[in-house]
Parts: C-alpha cells; structure tokens; sequence
C-alpha cells in the first residue's frame, strides 16, 4: 500500500523506503544526521516499520514531520520499543510537546490524538545515554493515520494575452497546444503563478490557473501600481469568451487604501465607481450576465495617492 489521502485521512506507509517524498504537497520530512528507516528490526503484522537510526553512546536519531490540515481529525499511531532500561529513551513530540516517552521492553502500543485544523508537526526521537545496550536498541512506528487531511491537488498555471496562450515563461505555446484544457495546463503549465515581468511584458494579460479537483481559471493584474498625487487610472478587460467557462465564481485582490473601480458590460455602459472593498462582495450572477453575450468585462480601478494594488483576480465556473 502507497502513502496516500483517502476520504481525508492521510496514511503513511513506512514500509516503502520513499516514504519520505511520496506526498511533498502534503507532508514535509526533517532528519537528523542519522535518522529513523525502514527495516525489519521491529516488525508490525509481519512488515517493515521506520525504526530508529543506528546510534552510539550519548547518540541521537531522530526524524520530524510537518504537515497541515485542512479540519480538525484525528491522529493515530503505533510505536514499539526495545532498548536499556531507564537509560536509552524512545521519545514522541507532537507540536514541540513531548506525548511519549518510554524505555526499555516495550510492546506494539497505540497513540492517538484530536488536531485542530492547521500546520503540525510529529517527530520521532531516540536517545542513549553513556554506556550499554538492551534488546533492539531500537524504537519504531508501525502505522500512522491522520484525518482532516484536505485530497492533495494538481494545479497548473498559464498566460493568455489576446488570443494566445503562453506558459509562466512568456513563452508562446504551439498551435497544437491554443486550447483550456487540462492536458495543455497539464504539459505546459507551472506550479506556481507566472512573476510580474513576464506580466508587465504583456497586453492585458490574463492569468489561468487549472486545478484537478475541479477546473477553473483565473485572470488578474500582476503588476505593482501605487497611487500619485493625481488619481491614476488601470483599465482592464477580462475576456470570459473560452468555452470551458460557464460563469464567475469568486472576485479576489490584494491592495491598499481607498481603491475605487468602475466596471462595463457587454453595453459598454460605465456602473459608478465604488470601493474595491465593496465590488468584491458583487453580487457574482448579476456580473456574469452584464457581460453576455460576448462574454467581456471591462475594469477600470482608480488609485489615488497612497494607494496601492498588487493584484486583482476572478474565479471562473467550468
């Protein structure tokens, strides 16, 4: 069985040696110089399990887990301990704090505890004092479960300015490749949002962004503009023409101060200019239809001195 997220519970599997890289987007691994791996040293159900790692007198191994959660759920594990008693120590810290700590003979024993939703960290400790061995001179983990994890998700981002599609470089994608679907975000898209001077290269350049758990696209302004002391105008048109997209699902943007926008429809008629704050709680199906049949909105954001945009986003419906 591979490390995987099923129905938001996230399960290690430390019998494989790339356990440590299976799920980069879901979980990250911190080790010591000699760490805790894979072996036989203490079986569970017959199976490998992540043992300690091979130390001396006065030595420590230790392997350390962070990871977030998308709810609150629950953690649970097994942990077994062979080692000097009252001299060698087999240790468990959850959030910094120490949950188990334990030495000597110890059998497979369960661990479970509630999470709150947010960033976490597990790690797996053992020490040994100056002298002497028992058993093992070892502690493992068996299995470890953790609920409330959100499904890890593949998201790919591209550009589109006019009618081309370029990827996150400004690089011009073939012909055979024009097209929003997930193969093309797929093959040519990145892992995270193109920078600002690919951006600013560009004519009224949209922004796309393609999730697995659903598709959808964004467009926004990537480009910094603060405010003079003449207001200062950004005009924008977001073109909503793509087939794929079937409405607005969500209006994003980060700024400053007392940023107004103006917006026009398909009419070409010009709504009074209100506060960013107030536009972006819009209400999103009455937006959508201004802008049929031609699937255009025109922006026009009003920066005044002192105030500031870094980007303005939609989320689009497929």
């Amino acid at each position: 069985m591979a490390s995987a997220i099923t129905g938001g519970v996230l399960t290690v599997d430390f019998t494989e040696a790339g356990w440590r890289t299976a799920l980069p987007a879901v979980y990250t691994v911190t080790d010591a110089p000699a760490p805790f791996f894979t072996a036989t040293t203490l079986p569970y159900n017959g199976g490998a399990t992540l043992r300690s790692g091979n130390v001396g007198n006065f030595g420590q191994s230790w392997t350390q887990l962070e990871f977030a959660m998308a709810e609150p759920g629950e953690l649970a594990l097994n942990y077994a301990v062979s080692c000097e008693s009252n001299y060698d120590w087999f240790s468990i810290l959850l959030d910094g704090v120490q949950v188990v700590h334990t030495s000597g003979i110890v059998g497979w024993t369960d661990y479970t505890a509630s999470l709150t939703a947010g960033s976490h960290s597990l790690r797996f400790d053992y020490s040994k004092d100056a002298s002497g061995n028992g058993g093992s001179d070892a502690g493992a983990i068996g299995y470890l479960r953790i609920g409330g994890m959100a499904q890890a998700r593949a998201k790919r981002w591209l550009v589109k300015a006019g009618q081309v599609l370029y990827d996150c470089q400004g690089t011009a994608l073939p012909d055979s490749a024009q097209s929003l679907t997930a193969a093309v975000f797929l093959a040519y898209g990145s892992e995270t949002p193109p920078a600002g001077g690919v951006l600013a290269a560009m004519a009224d350049p949209m922004v796309l962004k393609w999730d697995s758990a659903g598709a959808e696209a964004m467009t926004g302004f990537g480009v910094a503009v603060t405010g003079t002391p003449l207001p200062q105008p950004l005009n924008g048109v977001v073109d909503m023409s793509a087939a794929e997209i079937g409405g607005i699902a969500g209006l994003e943007a980060v700024f400053g101060g007392g940023v107004t926008v103006e917006h026009a429809g398909q009419t070409g008629d010009w709504a009074e200019a209100v506060p960013l704050t107030d536009f972006l709680n819009t209400d999103k199906a009455a937006l959508w239809q201004s802008s049929l049949p031609a699937r255009q909105l025109q922006l026009r954001f009003w920066l005044h001195e002192g105030d500031w945009m870094d980007r303005f986003a939609l989320t689009f419906l497929n």
